[in-house]
Formats: C-alpha cells, sequence, structure tokens
C-alpha cells in the first residue's frame, strides 16, 4: 500500500494571496483606493498526519467452500436402482438379495451369502453408488441397524467384484464370529489389514460408521470413537457401497463428502 503524505498549507503562500490586488482591464492601480490593513489573525496550527499512519482494512479474500457432503436421499425404488448397482455373489444360498427402500430407509431383507468356502470369503450382496467412481480422499459416514446377528459393513476403493476394501463385521459364534475387519480384495484374495474380535453392534441396534480416508490413511470411527486407523499408501481410489453376509439390515443414513 502506497503512503500519502499530507503537506501542510504554507502560511507564506496565503498571506501572499491575501495581498494580491486585482485591477480590472483599463484602469491604473496608482488610482486605486489603498486597501485597508487587514489584522492578522493568530495562524492555526494545520493538523500533521501521524507517524505511523492507520493502515487501511485489507480486503479478506473470498473463503473456498468447503464440498458439501453428499446424503442418499432414499426415496423410492426406482431411485434406488438408478443410482446404485446390486452385485450378489456366486453360488449363492438363500439368494437373491432383496434390495428395497421404504419411507426414507434402505433395507436388505434376505439371508443371502456365498456358499462354497464360505468362512474364507463371508460375502451375500453388495449394492455400491455409481458414482462418484474415483473417490480417493473422502470421508463416508453410514447408520445401519442389522436385523440379524452375522455380516454387514461398508465397502470403499471399489474397483469390481475382485479388487475393492471393505469393512466386514460378524457377531455369530457359528460363522466365526465375533470379529471385525478391515481387508483389500485384490485379484480375489483377501487380505487383512486390520482386525479385532468386537463385534460393531449389538443385535437390532443402531450404529453410526464413518470411514475417512486421506492421503493414504485410513481411519474408522464407530458410534464417534476411533476403532482403527492405518497407512494404506497404495489405496487406489473407487466407488464406495454396502454389503451384507446372510444378514438383513436398514440403512438410515449413508452420506459421502469428497474431500479433494
Amino acid at each position: 500500500m502506497k503512503r500519502i503524505s499530507v503537506l501542510p498549507f504554507s502560511l507564506f503562500t496565503a498571506l501572499s494571496l491575501s495581498s494580491c490586488i486585482i485591477v480590472p482591464p483599463g484602469e491604473v492601480a496608482g488610482l486605486l483606493p489603498s486597501a485597508k490593513p487587514t489584522a492578522m489573525s493568530t495562524p492555526v496550527a494545520t493538523a500533521q498526519p501521524s507517524s505511523t499512519p492507520m493502515p487501511l482494512p485489507t480486503a479478506l479474500g473470498t473463503p473456498i467452500p468447503k464440498p458439501s457432503p453428499s446424503a442418499e436421499g432414499f426415496s423410492d425404488d426406482a431411485a434406488f436402482l438408478a443410482r446404485w448397482e446390486v452385485i450378489d455373489a456366486q453360488d449363492v444360498a438363500s439368494g437373491p438379495s432383496r434390495w428395497s427402500v421404504s419411507q426414507g430407509v434402505l433395507s436388505q431383507s434376505s439371508n443371502i451369502y456365498r456358499n462354497d468356502d464360505e468362512f474364507k470369503y463371508f460375502e451375500g450382496t453388495h449394492a455400491v453408488l455409481k458414482s462418484p467412481t474415483g473417490l480417493q480422499n473422502f470421508r463416508l459416514n453410514a447408520t445401519i441397524r442389522p436385523t440379524d446377528n452375522d455380516g454387514f459393513g461398508l465397502l470403499f476403493g471399489y474397483q469390481d467384484e475382485q479388487n475393492f476394501y471393505r469393512l466386514l463385521s460378524v457377531q455369530d459364534t457359528i460363522n466365526n464370529g465375533p470379529f471385525t475387519r478391515l481387508e483389500v480384495k485384490r485379484n480375489g484374495v483377501y487380505t487383512t489389514l486390520v482386525s479385532d474380535k468386537i463385534p460393531l453392534y449389538e443385535a437390532t441396534q443402531p450404529v453410526e460408521l464413518q470411514i475417512t480416508v486421506s492421503n493414504g490413511q485410513i481411519s474408522l470411527n464407530v458410534n464417534g470413537s476411533l476403532r482403527f486407523n492405518l497407512s494404506e499408501p497404495s489405496f487406489p481410489g473407487g466407488r464406495v457401497g454396502l454389503l451384507t453376509y446372510a444378514c438383513s439390515m436398514n440403512v438410515s443414513r449413508f452420506e459421502v463428502q469428497n474431500l479433494n
């Protein structure tokens, strides 16, 4: 910012201007009456600028808005099928899956599960958002109420049925529970990234889940408390979704925020 200096009005200049006589054209200055002496007034000091001028307010830049979360409004079956892709596992029992929407809640009411190598895969049905397709830094919030004690969870980094990440929780001891896992499936082979033997939920009670992926760091919060936190630099990004294994459930909230 440029400084502007205010110079005091010269007293000499003021006095010089007051003693000037303007002669009309054609008249002689000596024929005019002499100007009466004007009483000198005491000069008034001119206010000087402060040695440190007050800075002018600086205009703030327009803040960059953060992306707003995109909430899935479960309005009806047609809208769900338009936005989501449903994929059932191969060689299933108790299938097919039954995804439906009622009063703003998405339900999966089938007990579908993969029959071959059941406890190797723990698969049943997937529902995956068709877009966005390349989520790499994001936050996913979901409110899920399981209506059985088998497996349910979330999908993220989904490329296809052979390549994705998942959060899976199983409570039933008959099905090798209880456990909760973060896993990655690469070229059809599952690898457990982190796990414990605590289920995500009490059967029939809703649970608040939050998965955050940021610059290769994956964290899981359950009902507002941190559960898992791990580094996964090779996370490729992808789609997000829901899963069940031999379990029915209701989903009242599914919200994605792109953090890029």
